[in-house]
């Protein structure tokens, strides 16, 4: 059996374990340095696309790339990036590197932010702000949510802090 084989099995046997993450609510990718895809489960596929065995090039290793182009040297250890658009919607994700391997932990976001504008909506929040709150919970910057809803950039200073005031402090972090 090949190292690369051996390493494959390896991944798979902890991470087809009974107690490891529930493959409902975190997604699971294993990488080797070539960017080779060892492993995916099925919410990785859903929201990334059926790579295995292909060469990944999605937006978890460009962030990841963009990172060690911009320090220099290779990131090893654990590289958080939040709210990142893939093929199938936004996601918060974690990048564990070593010698070896990548192991990409993505978490989708899509419901998180669903509930949470659906809490907006109970503070009467008016269709524009719950629309900016939307756009904001997406990641998308200030320059890109005025662009998008063809307003100022004043206005939608004005419409984040109404937002601010009718969210109280125990619905979680502000807009």
């Amino acid at each position: 059996m090949t190292e690369g084989a051996r390493q494959k099995t390896k991944a798979r046997c902890i991470l087809n374990s009974p107690d490891f993450i529930s493959e409902s609510s975190v997604g699971i990718c294993v990488k080797d340095r070539q960017r080779k895809i060892l492993f995916q489960n099925s919410l990785c596929i859903k929201k990334c696309g059926n790579k295995m065995g292909g060469s990944c090039g999605g937006p978890c290793i460009q962030k990841y790339d963009k990172l060690c182009a911009e320090k220099k040297i290779k990131v090893e250890g654990f590289c958080h990036f939040p709210r990142v658009r893939c093929q199938n919607g936004i996601v918060d994700f974690v990048v564990v590197s070593d010698d070896e391997q990548f192991l990409t932990l993505l978490s989708p976001l899509e419901e998180k932010h669903q509930a949470k504008i659906e809490c907006y909506k109970d503070r009467n929040l008016t269709k524009c702000e719950t629309k900016v709150a939307s756009l904001i919970l997406e990641g998308l910057s200030n320059a890109q949510i005025a662009k998008r809803l063809f307003i100022s950039k004043a206005t939608l200073k004005t419409h984040i802090n109404n937002i601010n005031k009718k969210i109280p402090p125990e619905m979680g972090p502000r807009i």
